[in-house]
């Protein structure tokens, strides 16, 4: 959890830092010097109390196992119950996590860490076969390198005088911000609070719009 959200913010601040010293470049100018050390103690801040809003969410953490379904717990997250007739299969992860699928994007998410996990696996054993992945697909393991991809277009965006490039970057980051608020809007183990500021997403695509406007043309609209 850790990783996920530090990763995005240390794009974030190289992107903004890497623009501004690249900018001042000729004109000798070191504020991005004292700026820095601003940016390193808001940046350790955010980090603190994202780790402790993210394990207050973690330890509210809760699956329940009835006679006939499965029920997932969590705050701010609406609950979510897979019936045992509904179960398609329970895949174990290369690092112990489970995921029971349901119907359509029902998807039952349980970390390696929980509780009693022995007794938890006996349990899942009854409900269906358990397929145990020897390694995790690329995709699921380096999941994280996805940003690679967002913070190339991003610099591209504001760097590049090519329009044919600008125009693929600014392709690139449209698709992802679409996409990101998508998965928040259609994932079923998405904190309520994601989806109240799900508006974020809209003024960065409105952001991106703008600027890909202002580089291909280099006219302000007002």
């Amino acid at each position: 959890m850790f990783l996920i959200t530090i990763v995005p913010m240390i794009i974030v601040v190289t992107i903004f830092l890497l623009t501004n010293i690249l900018n001042n470049k000729h004109n000798n100018d070191d504020t991005w010097l004292y700026v820095l050390p601003i940016f390193a103690i808001m940046f350790g801040i955010s980090i603190y109390r994202s780790m402790k809003k993210q394990k207050k969410f973690l330890e509210t953490y809760k699956v329940t196992i009835s006679d006939n379904e499965i029920t997932r717990e969590q705050m701010n997250t609406p609950p979510l119950t897979i019936s045992f007739m509904e179960i398609k299969e329970i895949i174990k992860s290369e690092k112990g996590h489970y995921s029971i699928k349901g119907s359509g994007r029902d998807i039952i998410y349980i970390a390696s860490f929980i509780e009693k996990p022995e007794e938890l696996e006996q349990r899942l054993q009854a409900l269906a076969p358990i397929k145990a992945r020897a390694k995790d697909p690329l995709h699921v393991k380096y999941k994280w390198a996805i940003m690679i991809p967002f913070a190339g277009s991003a610099l591209g965006l504001l760097l590049l005088d090519n329009k044919i490039l600008i125009t693929i970057c600014a392709a690139v980051l449209a698709g992802f911000i679409v996409w990101l608020t998508y998965e928040i809007f259609t994932n079923k183990n998405m904190p309520v609070t994601a989806r109240r500021r799900v508006w974020i997403f809209f003024v960065m695509l409105a952001a991106v719009i703008y600027g890909t406007y202002l580089k291909l043309t280099g006219h302000p609209i007002l």
